[in-house]
């Protein structure tokens, strides 16, 4: 349902121009888990009112300090207020059990579920998304995510509301709302999945649609139970990602380039790590071991990583370290030469390594497999065994340019892409 203000009534009143789906994952109902439809609306962001609920304790999650943006998951609930064209009543806290006045260990965790399946959403990205009220919420700075309670102000069962392009107009809300009630009772993945849908709405941008030909077949694509859009319905997938597709009034959209627009101010993360061998980072072992927490922020990202062999076993391995994991990643190993020994690129979220390895200097890079939206946070362990081997690998083949900008993808993956966006 689609609203805004009308030229013939006053400025408080908002009229119905056109019914048409807006809904957030369909607003149908699965499994017995409401789904949400989403209202745009158009008019001027209401006066603040002070809160007067429970003082609950939520504990301090963030995920960039410093960044330029700011996405508040606001937990502990918010008083009555002018939301533009609704009259909100009190917002409870997140509850699972029916006790609203504190957070049980249960709920607690959920919390901390919630915080990092949002944070693996916008990793790629200068934000940072905390549990800690930054105080200010201006637009165009900081965006609060408010989930709590049923919408039943709303008078329909939905799982959140949010306005298009609020985070940088000034004349819109800079906040959102989830209705953890109607998302599988709290479910952390659901709940996490509707702040981040929501959030991109007010990043600008629409549902991915799936059409056929000229006719939309769905407002919210479903893509497949291994990869679906964040904003189409990801309940069910294994990964909901950002998606390139078409929205509901069938204009291409680029997930990515809109949320990192000019109009939102923030863009992408710096990368982390050097995408050569000559600015590759160096990984020393010790105790045998070494571990870094890294981030791919675009198809082209590759993070290399330098380490030298005792002539022993090596093991690499690729994990990704949060729940919700986005990125489907690959894992490569060079000699220093550019010659590469192996690459790890299977169906699985997790990549592995093990190789008998001469003495010498070794070149680790870790991207994305090149799909689209394989981005997100990964770790890298290295691990050598102390005593060494005479067995030695034959290298595979000799990379003449291993830094390729040509990402590497898969003729299949391509395909259900064009089947997703047809």
């Amino acid at each position: 349902m689609r609203f805004a203000r009308s030229s013939c009534v006053s400025a408080a009143s908002i009229q119905i121009l056109a019914l048409e789906p807006r809904t957030m994952f369909c607003g149908y109902h699965q499994d017995g888990l409401a789904i949400d439809p989403t209202v745009i609306l158009r008019d001027k962001q209401s006066a603040a009112i002070t809160r007067t609920l429970p003082n609950l304790s939520v504990p301090a999650y963030n995920s960039r300090i410093g960044a330029k943006a700011t996405i508040y998951l606001d937990f502990d609930g918010e008083s009555a207020r002018q939301w533009v064209g609704y009259n909100v009543t009190t917002t409870p806290a997140y509850d699972i059990d029916g006790v609203p006045t504190s957070f049980s260990t249960q709920e607690l965790a959920n919390i901390k579920e919630i915080w990092q399946r949002v944070s693996e959403k916008f990793s790629p990205f200068d934000i940072n998304v905390t549990t800690v009220d930054p105080g200010v919420l201006a637009n165009g700075r900081a965006m609060k995510v408010i989930i709590g309670g049923d919408g039943g102000w709303t008078n329909h069962t939905w799982g959140g509301l949010s306005y298009v392009s609020s985070f940088a107009d000034p004349n819109l809300p800079n906040s959102v709302y989830v209705f953890p009630d109607n998302l599988g009772a709290g479910f952390p993945k659901y709940v996490a999945e509707a702040a981040a849908h929501e959030t991109g709405h007010a990043f600008g941008l629409q549902h991915q649609s799936t059409y056929n030909g000229s006719s939309m077949v769905a407002e919210y694509s479903t893509g497949t139970a291994y990869r679906a859009p964040t904003m189409g319905n990801s309940y069910q997938a294994t990964r909901g990602l950002w998606w390139r597709g078409v929205d509901p009034y069938q204009h291409a959209q680029d997930d990515l380039l809109t949320i990192a627009s000019t109009a939102n101010g923030f863009g992408y993360r710096l990368d982390d790590y050097g995408s050569s061998f000559a600015t590759a980072k160096g990984a020393k072992f010790s105790g045998g071991r070494f571990a870094f927490n890294g981030v791919i922020s675009s198809t082209n990202d590759y993070d290399c990583f330098v380490f030298s062999s005792i002539g022993t076993s090596i093991t690499l391995k690729l994990r990704n370290p949060s729940p919700g994991a986005m990125l489907d990643g690959t894992l490569r190993l060079y000699r220093v030469d550019g010659t590469l020994i192996y690459k790890a690129d299977t169906s699985s979220l997790a990549e592995t390594i093990t190789k008998v390895l001469p003495a010498g200097k070794y070149v680790a890079i870790v991207q994305g497999h090149g799909s689209y939206g394989d981005l997100g946070q990964y770790t890298l362990y290295g691990y050598q065994t102390a005593a060494a081997s005479s067995a030695v690998s034959a290298p595979i083949t000799r990379a003449a340019n291993p830094f390729s900008s040509t990402p590497i993808t898969s003729t299949a993956m391509q395909e259900l892409e064009a089947d997703e966006v047809a």
